[in-house]
């Protein structure tokens, strides 16, 4: 755990991040968050199959991440070199947005999968930065697993 100022966060595997390129027009949200918390891509969309149609808001996209198991924090002060976390930008001249996973300083497109400094970014392709979150938690045991009923508890149920 890494703490700065009064905000503590749980630094999350993977130490290297698996490049999940979007597969829908609309499913950055799903690459992003299965970069994010180094699930597949193929889990996070099923948690979610409105999302390759229809794109995540940044309050589907925390619902999305609860539901996985994960809990998702928006920040308001980003460290851009160091910080880890989703990115939610605005585009200038489009109705749509669009997320963007941001490592340690490089922000990697799941359009395409190239990476950028993130000034660089939003001058490139005119938009600004909207929100940035961070994973704060991870499951203590697979989610889809204790649905089926093939973990079983050891204490009191919750």
């Amino acid at each position: 755990m890494t703490t700065r100022g009064s905000r503590a966060k749980v630094d999350l595997p993977p130490v290297v991040v698996a490049v999940r390129p979007q597969l829908h027009n609309s499913d950055c949200g799903v690459a992003v968050l299965a970069m994010a918390t180094g699930l597949p891509y193929e889990t996070v969309f099923q948690a979610a199959p409105q999302a390759g149609r229809d794109g995540l808001t940044p309050r589907q996209l925390q619902t999305l991440a609860a539901r996985l198991g994960f809990s998702v924090r928006a920040e308001r002060d980003v460290d851009w070199e160091s910080d880890s976390g989703i990115v939610g930008i605005e585009y200038a001249t489009q109705v749509t947005g669009h997320w963007l996973y941001l490592r340690a300083g490089t922000l990697i497109d799941p359009s395409d999968g190239t990476l950028w400094n993130a000034d660089d970014y939003c001058t490139a392709n005119d938009c600004t930065i909207d929100c940035f979150f961070t994973v704060i938690s991870r499951p203590r045991r697979p989610a889809r697993l204790r649905e089926r009923g093939q973990v079983k508890r050891t204490g009191p149920a919750v």
